[in-house]
């Protein structure tokens, strides 16, 4: 991104709105410091290429948690 990158971004969103539910999309491996992000919000990472199912599954999981796959 060219002003901040993804976890920037993340951050600066999450002091907006700490119940935001976040989804990275990357074609990189997730580093560590996308880990501990991730991890500490549960939030999702979405790993390029990826088809519209694999969107669609990944979205049911964020807005509808009981949803089974």
């Amino acid at each position: 991104m060219p002003v901040m990158g993804g976890i920037d971004a993340a951050l600066a969103i999450r002091a907006i709105n700490t119940n935001v539910k976040l989804m990275f999309i990357t074609g990189f491996d997730v580093r560590d410091r996308l880990k501990k992000q991730i991890s500490r919000n549960g939030d999702v990472v979405l790993r390029k290429p990826f088809n519209v199912k694999k969107l669609s599954q990944v979205l049911q999981g964020i807005f509808h948690p009981d949803f089974q796959i």
